[in-house]
């Protein structure tokens, strides 16, 4: 496993803000698996000391390490809870809670509850009725905010239909599968965006290629246990401060001269303008030096080439797409055949290049992220017949 620190400067279109009402909506569960108990004990022990030094982020990142050693820890979640809410967080900190509320009663049900434990429960009930409330009122804005948007354009579709258009298009940003807003865009002459919020895979455009051989990078846990990265069952999380982190699985993942990298992840949380994940693939045999990266931003995916033997580095295409909103499942699906690159973005092809003769795209792959965590449930490469 390879893990480099790589920090991606925006280019001129500069930073764009996050939507504040679809920021930090859900906070992904900490893992939940069997490792090793004293390993546990001791990332605790290490994150409440980052903790007392306010670096949150880096505790956050040992709390789920913690939890993917033991099940049992309680107190992983109590303290998460408490993370994200000092990093104003509340949606996250809510799914926190809740999660140790489920253990809690499943200790409870074993008889195998710690001390402390039972004191905690009382503190995590009072929380969660404090942000269950905000969350009420933030899902009833939300409503209103749809319902007045779809009643706009539908007054407007005979007489103004770029409007009603362009006020379809922000609930769609906001809710992919309503299937109001949808018709009346259809008619319109629009093209919905696919609803990729599905809790299940499905079929995606993955699927649209026949493969020689293909490589799950989750269930093969191909990045080992890089500091980011942790596991649980089919899933695969990420966590990267605002440095950012390049991973390449452990072992070389061979590719093909033609081959289809995919991902299927949601943003568990973006706490900065800074945020985006992306694929990188044609990285050369030698070292970090040379590759192409397919970013995601909120409203943007940027197909990124480096060069660092030569000092260069450009955003070859930069496109606006749909948002990437947090706490909903989005496709990312990188298409190389010769020197040809498409990136499909939930199923719409955004970009199509051609990288120059002096670029091998046959080379390693990995994955970037930047001040966010997010989580995976489908990272494979397939190689066409």
């Amino acid at each position: 496993m390879s893990t480099s620190a790589f920090r991606w400067r925006p280019p001129r279109w500069g930073r764009w803000p996050l939507a504040a009402s679809l920021v930090l909506l859900l906070m992904a569960p900490l893992p939940v698996s069997a490792g090793d108990v004293d390993s546990a004990k001791l990332f605790l022990e290490t994150a409440k000391g980052r903790m007392r030094a306010r670096k949150y982020e880096e505790a956050l990142v040992l709390l789920h390490k913690a939890a993917d050693e033991d099940a049992h820890l309680l107190e992983v979640h109590w303290l998460a809870g408490q993370i994200h809410e000092k990093l104003k967080a509340p949606s996250s900190a809510l799914v926190a809670y809740r999660r140790f509320l489920e253990l809690y009663a499943q200790k409870a049900q074993r008889g195998h509850l710690e001390k402390g434990e039972t004191k905690w429960k009382g503190k995590v009930e009072k929380r969660v009725d404090v942000l269950a409330a905000g969350e009420r009122a933030l899902q009833a804005w939300e409503d209103e905010y749809v319902a007045d948007l779809v009643a706009l354009a539908e007054k407007y579709a005979v007489d103004a239909p770029r409007v009603s258009k362009r006020a379809l298009e922000l609930v769609l940003e906001v809710r992919p599968g309503d299937s109001r807003a949808a018709q009346l865009y259809t008619k319109l002459g629009g093209t919905p965006p696919e609803d990729c919020a599905s809790e299940t895979l499905g079929k995606t455009p993955f699927d649209r290629w026949t493969y020689a051989s293909m490589t799950d990078l989750i269930a093969e846990r191909s990045f080992g246990r890089a500091k980011c990265i942790t596991y649980a069952g089919d899933r695969m999380s990420v966590v990267a401060d605002d440095s950012g982190s390049l991973v390449q699985p452990v072992d070389h993942v061979a590719t093909a001269a033609e081959y289809v990298y995919h991902a299927s992840f949601r943003m568990t949380l973006a706490d900065s303008s800074r945020w985006l994940s992306g694929l990188v693939f044609g990285i050369d045999g030698g070292g970090i030096t040379r590759f192409y990266a397919a970013f995601l931003q909120e409203h943007r995916l940027v197909l990124h080439r480096v060069d660092q033997s030569k000092g260069e580095r450009e955003d070859v295409a930069d496109q606006r797409i749909a948002a990437i909103r947090p706490g909903i499942w989005h496709d990312l699906l990188v298409h190389v055949k010769g020197q040809k690159i498409v990136v499909f973005v939930d199923g719409k092809k955004v970009v199509n290049y051609t990288a120059p003769r002096t670029y091998d795209l046959n080379g390693g792959v990995g994955i970037f992220q930047q001040s966010s965590e997010s989580e995976y449930r489908a990272l494979r490469i397939g190689r066409v017949e």
